[in-house]
């Protein structure tokens, strides 16, 4: 008996859900860049000097109390 009221109660449910305001659920706007025109020059970046970690220092053994 359940599914004969069923098209009938998604009817009124679309037009309740339909009353509500539709702007929280609308896609949000994305504002994009100008971006480069013809003619711009970019800046040259920095030169950083290569470091190497080096090499790692032996640990000095320990000294013996017993011989």
């Amino acid at each position: 008996m359940a599914c004969q009221y069923l098209p009938e109660v998604q009817r009124q449910m679309e037009s309740i859900i339909l009353s509500f305001e539709q702007e929280p659920f609308l896609p949000k706007l994305q504002i994009k860049s100008r971006g480069r025109k013809e003619g711009d020059i970019q800046d040259k970046r920095e030169r950083h000097k290569v470091m190497w970690k080096g090499k790692r220092q032996r640990k000095s053994e320990p000294e013996r109390l017993f011989l």
